[in-house]
């Protein structure tokens, strides 16, 4: 989706999708960060030619990476991105030229159709900062509890737990009120989408958070705090072993 004009923007997307004799595309263009370079397929924004400029003229095209040998299909890497995380998926950028692909949906809904893959990752992205916080305060108070210095452990002593617990309680702050903020982002697109909502519910749930959860899902029902709290007071009462109820 990322080109060199435009970043997030994508209404600057000069990837063209050429329609071939066969009524398939094949893509020719730059893409500035990708994933997909190690995939059996990927999904790219282009704009077929005669279309209008702007984002209303982008099409959703799957591409087939790699050819029936293994290599990669008309596609050139430049190089790989250095990356401050996620380092075991490599992201490339990467020329476009002349790759197989087939349109997905009608042509100019490009951008409505990836909208939905990109309120998840929103989502995702945010679990994983912050449980990546989270455990490393986890690995911090383990240290604390294990590690001795004047003959106790680091945690009997009051300066060093009032540099630590602000943080741990702040993390746990965040981890309510980010995910919502993701969330209420995907919502402006999908107004009350079940899996959109079920995606956060379902972390809420698991890191604890039960009333956090069931205040999103009061939320995207657009119903009142007391029946989320009614609903949270239900979830508390669960058998482990019972599926969460749906949205």
């Amino acid at each position: 989706m990322t080109e060199r004009t435009g970043g997030s923007d994508v209404s600057g997307t000069a990837t063209l999708a050429k329609l071939s004799g066969n009524g398939s595309y094949t893509l020719h263009g730059i893409k500035w960060f990708t994933s997909a370079t190690t995939f059996q397929m990927a999904m790219a924004l282009a704009r077929t030619e005669g279309s209008p400029p702007g984002s209303k003229g982008l099409s959703l095209f799957c591409a087939k990476v790699h050819d029936d040998q293994g290599g990669l299909n008309a596609i050139e890497v430049h190089r790989l991105k250095d990356k401050l995380g996620t380092r075991a998926l490599p992201t490339a950028e990467l020329s476009l030229r002349g790759t197989p692909a087939e349109m997905v949906g009608e042509p100019g809904q490009g951008v409505k159709k990836i909208a939905s893959m990109i309120n998840i990752t929103r989502l995702h992205n945010s679990v994983c900062a912050l449980g990546a916080t989270a455990r490393a305060l986890d690995l911090a108070m383990d240290y604390a509890q294990k590690r001795q210095a004047f003959g106790a452990a680091l945690s009997h002593w009051p300066l060093h737990m009032a540099t630590l617990q602000p943080r741990i309680l702040a993390q746990e702050a965040e981890s309510i009120s980010g995910s919502i903020r993701a969330l209420q982002r995907a919502l402006q697109d999908e107004r009350g989408s079940g899996d959109l909502v079920a995606h956060a519910r379902d972390f809420l749930m698991a890191t604890g958070h039960v009333f956090a959860a069931a205040s999103l899902v009061s939320a995207a029902r657009q119903q009142p705090c007391s029946k989320a709290s009614t609903q949270a007071q239900q979830w508390c009462r669960m058998p482990p072993n019972r599926q969460l109820p749906w949205c």
